[in-house]
């Protein structure tokens, strides 16, 4: 019989998800929430009287609406610590109440994601390690354009089956944690070894996307929000496309 050094607890919660991505985005809260009332582990959360256990949780979820957090980032902290509950049998906790405090969602701006065919257009006009890692990392992500000038190296964390976990905007009120997938993770990969090749020296202070340079003592500088923006590639893979198609038809 094989040996495992974790708990049940745990066990049961991973395979309770079965994402191991989701799986992965609640524990890194569970275990946030564990820290903030100093329980030694998952086992102890659970341990707790339901009445202790629902005040607790209360009290953390009005602690980040006060500290002035978004709703969608305290809702997944709600739906994590629920499923710890659910997928160990710790009934009793009002999880409908406990949304309410969060007060009322406000619908966001609409947005979608790069299609597979985008993707695939923007690659053939980009020849550049670092677009093609930005392309795969926008689209991977699902992170705005407008986090990416600041993002540090330290605020990149590898994770399991050669993902990132990408933690955006933090220390501030709209932090949050994402992930990308093993093909964005190695086209980044590439791209900081090109950036360590020409000679820059990467610590966790490092830009994650830098602009471009030609030499690479120059300072590194941030990339200008407005650049980030391949709408342009796929125009300009779109025109490519048409004109093969008008030589073909010559």
């Amino acid at each position: 019989m094989r040996t495992t050094t974790k708990s049940r607890s745990i066990l049961i919660f991973e395979e309770y998800l079965q994402s191991e991505r989701t799986t992965e985005y609640y524990a890194y809260h569970i275990n946030r929430f564990a820290k903030y009332f100093d329980l030694p582990s998952w086992d102890s959360i659970l341990a707790l009287e339901i009445t202790d256990l629902k005040e607790k949780i209360e009290d953390y979820v009005i602690y980040f609406k006060n500290d002035g957090k978004s709703l969608n980032y305290i809702r997944v902290i709600t739906f994590a610590i629920q499923s710890l509950c659910d997928s160990n049998d710790k009934i009793g906790i009002n999880w409908k109440k406990i949304r309410k405090l969060l007060g009322k969602k406000h619908k966001p701006r609409k947005s979608r994601p790069y299609t597979t065919d985008e993707i695939k257009r923007m690659f053939s006009v980009t020849k550049g390690l670092r677009n093609k890692a930005l392309i795969l990392f926008l689209s991977s992500s699902g992170v705005r354009r407008g986090a990416i000038p600041d993002m540090r190296i330290r605020d990149l964390k590898q994770m399991t089956h050669s993902c990132l976990a990408v933690t955006v905007y933090p220390e501030t009120n709209e932090e949050y944690l994402t992930f990308i997938n093993k093909e964005a993770s190695e086209a980044l990969t590439n791209y900081h070894n090109q950036r360590k090749h020409d000679g820059e020296e990467l610590t966790l202070d490092s830009l994650v996307f830098r602009s471009i340079y030609r030499n690479s003592n120059v300072l590194p500088k941030k990339l200008d929000e407005k650049s980030i923006n391949f709408s342009k590639f796929v125009r300009k893979a779109i025109e490519r496309e048409m004109h093969k198609e008008q030589d073909d038809f010559v």
